[in-house]
């Protein structure tokens, strides 16, 4: 079994002059998380809170601070994006970073009733995917405007194009495009009816450490199960395309007294929220599961992880460490999983390191 290894990061900040500190700490993290070898690092996006809320300058800055590793999102939030907006960000990044942006799309929060919320969702990801793969938003909202030409001061200068409206409407395409990019696209499904229309659509597979339905013992189980139902969807729709699927977990190994001493807080906070098998302890009985804390000695949490029934099927696993880590204590977890962890589940630095 071979398995690449990434990461997902909260930057957050509570109060506004820390928000550059909390920028700088990610880009740290990808030069480390890069430096140690691994495959791609990636950025949760919320809007309306003090965390990082606009992916595509921070992945820039990020791809200026390396060389190899993909740079990817665990979701960003569609509902509130502008398809033509999206799609011209996106394949500049993927262009400036040499084709390194792998893009994990959810609907986010949308206000309204259920059937508008639906309705929003599939409307903004048809809007994006069309943009990405190069094809005409004549029938958006750019449908029947038309701007005359805007002419330069000066004698003898020819009239110049007014942006976009210049052309028929019917002839919009996002600019600029970058070759894969549609490719690279994931969705972050919580349900099984989410992973399904992915599947439908050609995105990649992009599973947390939180779903909403409890459908197997363990959250393990429920995700092999969602797993394998997307990979024959996958396949009956894009018989000539290979689905990828990441799985974020939680792991915090402890090598000595020191990770003991310093982890110990976290991890009895942790289990005060989520039980071994991944249910809430608030809601035992709740629709939701959480992956459990692979913490302790690392060669329990390789144990703990192959047993995992949804890792052999993941082509990617991401470290997904808790928020309330400082930055040194984040690059400690970086280092010790691809030492003592990542290795026995079938990663291997060596061979990600000369790609």
């Amino acid at each position: 079994m071979s398995i690449d290894l990434g990461f997902l990061v909260f930057l957050n900040y509570d109060r506004d002059e820390d928000a550059r500190a909390a920028l700088e700490d990610g880009l740290e993290l990808f030069a480390h998380a890069e430096r140690l070898g691994y495959d791609s690092g990636g950025v949760r996006i919320h809007h309306g809170v003090r965390t990082l809320t606009a992916p595509f300058p921070f992945l820039t800055a990020a791809a200026l601070r390396t060389d190899r590793i993909r740079l990817a999102t665990g979701i960003i939030p569609i509902g509130w994006e502008d398809p033509l907006r999206f799609a011209e960000d996106a394949a500049t990044v993927d262009l400036l970073s040499g084709g390194r942006l792998d893009l994990g799309l959810s609907s986010g929060f949308v206000a309204g009733p259920p059937e508008s919320r639906a309705r929003v969702v599939e409307e903004k990801l048809t809007g994006i995917l069309a943009a990405v793969r190069g094809d005409s938003l004549g029938d958006g909202p750019f449908q029947g405007r038309r701007v005359a030409a805007a002419e330069t001061v000066g004698d003898g200068v020819a009239p110049l194009p007014h942006g976009p409206y210049a052309t028929a409407p019917e002839d919009l395409h996002a600019f600029p495009r970058s070759p894969g990019l549609e490719h690279r696209l994931g969705y972050g499904a919580g349900s099984l009816s989410s992973a399904l229309r992915a599947a439908r659509l050609g995105l990649n597979l992009v599973l947390s450490t939180i779903h909403s339905e409890a459908t197997g013992p363990t959250l393990g189980h429920t995700q092999a199960e969602l797993i394998h139902r997307y990979r024959d969807e996958f396949a009956a729709h894009h018989p000539h395309r290979t689905a990828r699927v990441a799985l974020g977990r939680s792991i915090l190994p402890v090598i000595d007294d020191e990770d003991r001493d310093t982890f110990i807080g976290v991890k009895a906070f942790y289990d005060r929220l989520v039980t071994d098998d991944g249910r809430y302890t608030d809601t035992p009985d709740g629709p939701g599961q959480a992956s459990p804390l692979y913490a302790g000695d690392p060669d329990d949490i390789v144990e703990r992880l192959t047993a995992d029934p949804a890792l052999p099927l993941a082509d990617e696993v991401v470290l997904t460490p808790l928020t309330e880590l400082s930055v040194a204590q984040k690059k400690r977890v970086f280092a010790s999983v691809a030492t003592y962890v990542a290795p026995a589940l079938g990663w291997s630095r060596a061979s990600v390191a000369q790609g």
